[in-house]
């Protein structure tokens, strides 16, 4: 899918396309402005010339010179460059934690130019850290703006943003409709190309995910045809995209040969870019419609390409698109091993809340390469055992009676170690399949009863209240609507906490850290267990983004057995790094550990770890306590 990388384009030209010098309700040319400020303007752009350092300073200073004398003209203009300068080099976490006031100002001054182009930029870091609530707030608020003077092109990109941002909370149905909004105001434009280009590609691959493949075909030829551009890049990167959306489409439609040219035409383009992320989407594209021509070499080779790549970049989505094409194809070609790998390093991305279909297939891929590796093992053993019963007959032939009926019975003995080793690995493949069915069935449980019990019931209750209304007084009627807000906002308060629990906010804001405080905190607070954390990493650390949300989950199965199993009042996790290892300790002050065999919850933290490179240890003492020690390595990233 391409829809990531169009929405981050984008949001790229919303936030460069647009005038500074007019930025607010009258034309406001900083040229003009007074002495100092030009002073700090050439000092500004001789810096960012140089390229050799944080030049954001000399923004500051400008805005600190106007706050001091209380003049508000200019200041915020100041604040959009500066954001302008924030958003260019990726520091979105700067963009919201200085450009508020900034907005503020220039809402309460009603400069709509400048309001508008602030909360986009603040709206557009939101989305970035995937905090789609504070997003579509602050999209709203530039739209607001937008209206006042009625700008048309600002409205048609605003109105194409918050579309993406419902197409990254997976409602498609919401962002269909937004995107049509924005392609009216796009056709009220006389020079749009551009912005006709981008709604009409984000269109088709609405109506691609919505698998209305008629409709995405439609919309895909109409945006082939606003592709003029003024330079050669941006045909090239505009061909590269409608490459792209065609070989999905036609791929959907089974037409694999023009899937194919489409693909190899998209890495063309892709390559003349010299843009490393096209490049790697165009092969990942490329290596899906070989597969599906069971050309499962090429695919493995593409695939590998765009896997090399997005891995150097860091890009998690694309790396995680790329193993699946790999794994599929390995697969394929029976390379049993080599997919369960992919799938393998694809877990360790996805952690446990990847979906039940590609969990049943890193198991068909592990069973595959067991039984392969079992049946080579018997079949040695076999022939080994062949040709000792060929020398024993030879042997027995002229040894008699005895030595005889000795070897029958060393040959019995060996036969019944074999079936009690056979059966003892089938019992411990069929305890680690029975656990991980346990806990996506738990899981599935906890998830059901949540929807059935809260939402289900209190949706149930909102509909028959509101079927009662007609037969109501005026009087009870108002009375009944009150009731039925309260439910729907009870029903949204569970709706948000069971996403909360699927995937914690703090842990996606602030980190592991902090997500695991807040964990504590919780529990601490309900009385059941005393959680402590014990930070001793050093200042600014931050996990490696593809390990946080497993060593959450980790953390929290460790502390819920804690709570289940121990009958202790007192807990503490404690982070330690040394060098280039990472040590999670977690203690507690309960009965004691005193199992000797593993059990499943314990297996499946085993197992957990080996995907992130790690090990831990568990010790426990009767009447003493318990604890868990788990090591990992970090390597530089």
């Amino acid at each position: 899918m391409i829809k990531l990388r169009i929405y981050s384009i984008i949001l790229f030209l919303i936030c460069t396309n647009t005038d500074l010098a007019g930025q607010v309700h009258t034309n406001q040319d900083l040229e003009k402005a007074p002495e100092a400020l030009q002073e700090m303007l050439t000092a500004l752009r001789g810096c960012i010339a140089k390229d050799t350092g944080d030049c954001s300073h000399y923004y500051k200073k400008a805005i600190r010179l106007q706050e001091d004398k209380k003049d508000e003209e200019y200041l915020t203009s100041f604040y959009c460059i500066l954001g302008k300068y924030y958003f260019d080099k990726g520091r979105f976490e700067a963009v919201l934690r200085d450009l508020p006031k900034g907005y503020h100002t220039a809402d309460r001054r009603r400069e709509h130019y400048n309001a508008g182009y602030l909360a986009n930029l603040m709206a557009a870091a939101y989305s970035y850290q995937a905090a789609t609530d504070s997003a579509l707030h602050y999209f709203l608020e530039a739209r607001k703006h937008y209206v006042a003077i009625n700008d048309s092109i600002q409205l048609a990109q605003n109105y194409s943003n918050t579309a993406s941002v419902y197409v990254d909370i997976k409602d498609d149905i919401t962002a269909l409709s937004t995107y049509y909004k924005a392609w009216v105001y796009s056709n009220s434009l006389n020079n749009s190309k551009l912005n006709k280009f981008n709604v009409s590609v984000n269109l088709a691959e609405t109506y691609l995910r919505l698998e209305k493949i008629d409709s995405a075909y439609h919309w895909a030829l109409i945006c082939r045809q606003y592709i003029e551009p003024d330079n050669q890049y941006e045909i090239d990167w505009e061909n590269a995209i409608c490459d792209m959306l065609f070989a999905n489409i036609y791929r959907e439609r089974k037409q694999l040969d023009s899937a194919l040219l489409c693909a190899k035409s998209a890495v063309q383009n892709a390559l003349k870019l010299a843009d490393s992320q096209f490049v790697a989407d165009a092969y990942a594209v490329k290596a899906k419609v070989l597969f599906l021509q069971k050309n499962y070499k090429q695919a493995i080779e593409d695939a590998l390409k765009s896997k090399a790549i997005n891995s150097r970049y860091g890009n998690v989505l694309g790396l995680t698109r790329s193993l699946t094409v790999l794994s599929e194809s390995y697969f394929a070609l029976g390379a049993f091993k080599e997919a369960a790998q992919s799938y393998k390093e694809q877990l360790a991305l996805t952690d446990t809340l990847m979906s039940q279909q590609n969990i049943s297939a890193i198991r068909d891929m592990s069973t595959k390469y067991e039984t392969e590796k079992k049946e080579r093992q018997l079949a040695e053993q076999a022939l080994l055992i062949q040709q000792k019963d060929a020398q024993m007959r030879n042997w027995l032939m002229g040894g008699g009676a005895v030595l005889l009926s000795l070897a029958i019975f060393i040959w019995q003995y060996r036969r019944n170690q074999q079936r009690k080793l056979k059966l003892l690995e089938q019992e411990n493949e069929n305890a680690v399949l029975k656990a991980m069915m346990n806990g996506e069935e738990r899981e599935r449980n906890r998830i059901s009863k949540d929807l059935h019990d809260g939402v289900a019931a209190m949706l149930g209750a909102a509909k028959m209240s509101l079927q009662s209304i007609p037969f109501l007084s005026e009087e009870k009627k108002k009375e009944q609507l009150e009731k039925i807000a309260q439910l729907i906002s009870n029903t949204h308060t569970d709706v948000r906490r069971i996403a909360h629990d699927l995937l914690p906010v703090t842990l996606a804001k602030e980190g592991l850290l902090s997500a695991i405080a807040q964990f504590a905190a919780d529990i601490s607070h309900t009385g059941i267990l005393d959680i402590r954390i014990n930070d001793k990493l050093p200042p600014g650390f931050r996990f490696p983004p593809n390990m946080e949300l497993m060593l959450y989950r980790i953390i929290q199965e460790l502390l819920n057995n804690v709570i289940k199993h121990s009958r202790a009042t007192q807990a503490q996790v404690t982070f330690t790094r040394t060098d280039e290892q990472l040590e999670i300790e977690v203690m507690d002050n309960g009965i004691g550990f005193t199992e000797n065999k593993e059990s499943q919850g314990l297996y499946s933290i085993r197992e957990r770890l080996k995907a992130l490179g790690g090990s831990f240890t568990i010790k426990g003492t009767e009447r003493k306590g318990t604890r868990v020690q788990l090591l990992l390595e970090l390597k530089e990233r």
